[in-house]
């Protein structure tokens, strides 16, 4: 499995500076942040002018040693027509670079899931012709939320994959064991951090938290799956420290890393 920083552990800097510093910490790949109105790309600024962050990025990438594996992507608050513009000019962008998956939210959770499952229909017809795989993310807040109700993404929209972040359940969820396992054939990525109790406990320290990471690591393995992880820790959450996001996502590198050479 290759491990990849998150783009977005550096949020209020500059995609260079992003990467530099996810190189210094000892990652050798990179998930972009690809977030409208916040970092680092904006899909609205590519539509049309993907060529530029094309070049930007390789120039990047190739001068800090990182591999591009992921896009973390969200076109932003629009109606779908904007969206499948600007999901398109992300995918291109994507394709371009050869990296194979892109991930998209799903709609908030008391939005209807025949109107999401639509809409990723839609979305999903945009990688025809590319080696590109979309993925929905498991989120606290959307309809992801409920595993019971993820289940019907790949179901009901053909080609739509996974991206499994369980520390989204951990954190509603006292008993979590097993509460994944049904999606694991159809994970496509993976947003990976240690979690406790709540929203407030998102972000925690390796040794902290309720998640049993190698375990989790472990059911990933027999699942077949053996795609990239992103370590996201997020620097611009509400209560966040910076320096602790940085040195909690370094933390969870070595454990992966260690757990990996085992």
């Amino acid at each position: 499995m290759r491990i990849a920083g998150s783009s977005l552990l550096y949020s209020r800097y500059s995609f260079a500076d992003a990467c530099r510093w996810l190189s210094e910490l000892g990652f050798g790949a990179v998930d972009i942040g690809v977030q409208e109105g916040w970092a680092h790309f904006d899909p609205s600024g590519l539509v049309g002018a993907s060529d530029t962050a094309v070049a930007a990025i390789d120039d990047i990438c190739q001068t800090t040693g990182l591999e591009p594996v992921a896009l973390n992507a969200n076109a932003g608050d629009v109606n779908l027509e904007i969206e499948v513009e600007r999901v398109r000019a992300v995918i291109d962008l994507a394709d371009e670079l050869g990296i194979p998956v892109v991930t998209l939210p799903a709609a908030p959770a008391e939005a209807l899931l025949s109107d999401d499952l639509d809409r990723f229909e839609t979305l999903v017809g945009i990688t025809e012709g590319t080696d590109v795989t979309l993925t929905v993310e498991t989120h606290r807040n959307t309809l992801t939320e409920d595993p019971s109700v993820v289940a019907e993404y790949a179901a009901g929209v053909s080609g739509l994959g996974y991206t499994l972040d369980p520390g989204h359940y951990v954190i509603n969820v006292d008993d979590h064991d097993g509460l994944w396992d049904g999606l694991l054939p159809n994970v496509a990525h993976v947003h990976l951090r240690q979690a406790g109790t709540g929203w407030e406990e998102i972000q925690m320290a390796v040794e902290d938290g309720d998640l049993d990471v190698i375990s989790f690591l472990k059911s990933l393995r027999d699942a077949g799956y053996d795609e990239a992880i992103t370590v996201e820790y997020i620097d611009s959450l509400d209560g966040v420290v910076p320096d602790i996001a940085e040195q909690q996502a370094k933390d969870l590198l070595t454990m992966l890393e260690s757990a990996h050479s085992v």
